[in-house]
């Protein structure tokens, strides 16, 4: 399993953890406000051969997002509220951070 902190994805006010298992299913660990984290979330499956790249307000509503991005470039935001939208191809080297 992958995991690296982004941000407070429910906008809750505490910071969160995204982790991504072997099978390739997102998981959202949320800050608990006293330096824990709450029971993990299924956020949806980035599939194998995905990558988490960026997380943010990146979608015109201004909910909070996280972009996947798969090795041969093809780029996907992910969104709570909106869904998964396939923003295109040819993002290979878009680096991680």
């Amino acid at each position: 399993m992958v995991a690296r902190r982004y941000g407070d994805l429910p906008a809750d006010g505490f910071s969160d953890l995204l982790a991504l298992d072997g099978k390739g299913d997102l998981w959202l660990y949320g800050g608990d406000g006293r330096g824990g984290l709450k029971p993990r979330v299924r956020q949806g499956i980035l599939y194998q051969g995905y990558r988490v790249t960026g997380v943010g307000a990146l979608s015109a509503a201004g909910h909070q997002s996280y972009l996947g991005q798969k090795y041969d470039g093809e780029l996907r935001r992910y969104d709570s509220v909106v869904g998964i939208t396939k923003i295109g191809w040819g993002w290979n080297g878009l680096a991680t951070f």
